[in-house]
């Protein structure tokens, strides 16, 4: 194992809204950023009956993300997935006079995985 941080929170809460648990079982979500670190690579998670495992784990900027990473995460494009962040995560948005603009330099974890066939 690299030399990852200490975890924030626990694994069973890296991903936990309804419609992103069912796209994660669909296969259409391969990956969870978040602003710490949930699991390491190796460990498994279980949503709904469906065992996971993290494969790999790195830093990223949010200005790094592009369509294909926010197609990762389970949206449409990468806009959404800005919408998504500015309507969940104020603290990754930066305001000014009410104009939100996306903070290109808010590092998140992603966490990405893969489904264990049972």
């Amino acid at each position: 194992m690299k030399n990852y941080p200490k975890k924030t929170c626990e694994i069973e809460k890296l991903i936990t809204n309804k419609s992103m648990v069912q796209l994660t079982i669909k296969g259409e979500k391969t990956r969870q950023g978040r602003n710490g670190v949930y699991g390491y690579p190796g460990e498994e998670f279980v949503l709904e009956g469906n065992k996971f495992v993290i494969t790999d784990l790195y830093q990223e900027n949010l200005g790094d993300i592009n369509d294909k990473e926010a197609r990762e995460e389970g949206y449409p494009d990468l806009n959404s997935y800005k919408n998504s962040i500015f309507n969940i995560h104020k603290s990754m948005v930066l305001n000014t006079v009410k104009n939100l603009y996306w903070n290109s330099n808010a590092k998140v974890w992603v966490h990405k995985f893969k489904k264990v066939e049972q």
